[in-house]
């Protein structure tokens, strides 16, 4: 099978993959949402999940920015970097970002309309919870795969097959920074939680935790936090692990196609 075959599989893979991906997110918005009480929860949830994720994005893009420009700049110093590695890092920074935010998304939209199946019984619940779950899992591979594809074969069309292969090791360096950031996030969500867990235990009744609404408030948080964080963790592994691969055969085989 040739090259250009190759590419063309995988891109229709990619884009078939996100394609239906769609297809059950739509199923599953058209679902019924249950009462006037669960929509506004599920509402403030979402409102919440949403400011959230823009706040962080923002502090994100705004360091994306500064690597960009950095990576751009060292071209002048070394072959290895320039433009087109600056573009790698945006993509793999940018398709992650993405992916979180899809994951975000889809959560707080299933979690409601999945508590609403299930008073159709178990398995309602659970085909409405296994479909928003695999509208993640599709759109992320299918990003996943369409940012590598398209990407290696612009920049091998530009630059050549060597410098195509270290401009991807720019875009899993980029699809690993929300990951790492995130890390960061987890580590000071985590503190916070186990100091407050320390006073509600050593100051209060455990049978009165349940019902402070700021209790409530952190573990939603946290729980939002770790859908959009699991979605970006998942891309980067899947890019990570792909042009790995496509590395080690350049190594080992250079010269020979990829």
């Amino acid at each position: 099978m040739s090259d250009s075959a190759i590419i063309t599989f995988a891109l229709i893979a990619a884009v078939a993959g996100i394609g239906y991906g769609l297809y059950l997110a739509m199923w599953v918005f058209k679902l019924d949402a249950g009462n006037a009480k669960m929509q506004e929860i599920a509402k403030a949830i979402q409102e919440g999940a949403g400011a959230y994720m823009n706040r962080q994005y923002k502090t994100v893009g705004y360091v994306a920015a500064g690597l960009f420009v950095i990576l751009a700049a060292a071209g002048a110093v070394s072959d290895k970097f320039g433009l087109l590695t600056a573009v790698g890092f945006l993509v793999g920074a940018s398709a992650s970002a993405l992916a979180g935010y899809v994951g975000m998304i889809i959560a707080v939209r299933a979690n409601v309309r999945t508590a609403q199946a299930a008073h159709n019984g178990l398995n309602a619940a659970l085909v409405v919870a296994f479909r928003g779950g695999a509208v993640t899992g599709l759109l992320l591979i299918g990003l996943g795969l369409l940012a590598i594809t398209g990407f290696y074969t612009i920049a091998e069309s530009m630059a050549g097959q060597e410098k195509a292969i270290h401009a991807l090791l720019s875009l899993i360096a980029g699809s690993s920074f929300r990951v790492c950031t995130g890390r960061w996030r987890d580590l000071y969500q985590g503190c916070r939680r186990r100091s407050r867990l320390g006073r509600q235990s050593g100051g209060r009744d455990s049978g009165r935790r349940s019902t402070e609404p700021g209790g409530h408030r952190g573990y939603v948080g946290d729980n939002v936090g770790d859908c959009a964080g699991m979605a970006a963790d998942l891309f980067e592994t899947y890019a990570v692990t792909t042009v790995a691969a496509m590395v080690l055969a350049f190594t080992m085989f250079k010269g020979a196609t990829v």
